[in-house]
């Protein structure tokens, strides 16, 4: 899925590691998992997600984990969350909710993306926190301003403002398959779980001693593309979206809501720092996050200007 094209842009920095030739990459893959099953290496990682513990491509991540030697435990929602972004079930507050232990390592709750995370790292996990939560495989990406509606995303957010680092893992779909079930999606899983292990091995092996596998407050959106990547791209996250969200007339008639693709005008040269003008030109993005909504220090200094205390008060 991973070609060894240059990056877009000279100042956009490539993780060159991912661009090994096949064979050399498994040959990579196997030591790393020697390693990983030798070493302190090994992770405890948190697997969640937002289609639901047996959906997406959350059962091929666990296992690709699990083979690379860390020490993985699911726990995700009972049932599809998609798009529930930062929702959380305020209609069970103080009311009991279904924790289950379905199986070895592996939990789901009857909840949302958030609280199931909070579940994991309050109650599940509480004697044994994780090094590391993963949100994942969504089947879909998540992109530009669509990506506070989701789920995934926000579910790596949940663990990020809770001092776990997160990666949340999207995975492109072709709408044209979608009567048929996605089945390049499907068949991409592997390979992009195998990503996420070379993803984990190189943050690992560059970080300090004793740090964890990311700043505080510091979190990674991927988002890979279903038809092969041309490299990889250091972006940040932006207003374009390749799928929207819109409101409208339907064709069976009524009015509701209706996702539509976006492409870039031809004449329109990509932004190199732009995850979703990346990601439509066929490569996987890499977006730092880190859950803070707040304006720049510079957009919040104008508008106290233009709000002055001693006009607003009575």
């Amino acid at each position: 899925m991973f070609d060894s094209q240059t990056s877009p842009s000279e100042d956009l920095p490539l993780l060159n590691t991912f661009y090994f030739k096949q064979i050399f990459r498994t040959l990579v893959t196997a030591c790393l998992v020697l390693v990983f099953h030798n070493s302190a290496l090994a992770l405890k990682i948190m697997l969640v997600n937002d289609d639901g513990y047996d959906r997406g491509g959350l059962p091929v991540l666990f296992d690709t984990l699990k083979e690379a030697g860390h020490d993985v435990t699911i726990v995700a929602p009972k049932t599809d969350q998609s798009g529930r972004g930062t929702s959380i079930n305020t209609d069970r507050i103080n009311q009991p909710l279904e924790v289950v232990n379905y199986d070895t390592n592996k939990w789901y709750v009857d909840g949302t993306p958030t609280v199931t995370v909070v579940a994991g790292l309050n109650y599940i996990l509480r004697d044994n926190p994780p090094d590391l939560v993963i949100s994942g495989i969504n089947p879909g990406e998540n992109i530009g301003r669509t990506a506070v509606s989701s789920g995934t995303v926000s579910a790596a957010v949940a663990a990020i403002n809770r001092g776990v680092p997160a990666i949340a893992v999207s995975l492109g779909v072709n709408l044209a398959e979608s009567s048929t079930g996605f089945p390049s999606t499907i068949a991409a899983y592997k390979p992009t779980s195998d990503f996420i292990v070379r993803v984990i091995a190189q943050l690992e092996a560059t970080k300090k001693k004793n740090a964890k596998l990311l700043p505080n407050g510091v979190g990674l959106s991927i988002n890979v593309p279903v038809n092969g990547s041309k490299g990889i791209a250091f972006t940040r996250l932006e207003q374009f979206t390749p799928l929207d969200f819109t409101f409208g007339e339907l064709p069976g008639g009524g009015v509701g809501l209706q996702i539509l693709p976006v492409s870039l005008p031809s004449d329109r040269t990509p932004n190199p720092r732009s995850e979703g003008e990346q990601f439509v030109s066929g490569f996987t993005t890499i977006t730092p996050i880190d859950g803070d909504w707040s304006a720049s220090d510079g957009v919040r200094a104008r508008i106290s200007d233009r709000l002055p205390v001693q006009n607003l008060l009575p």
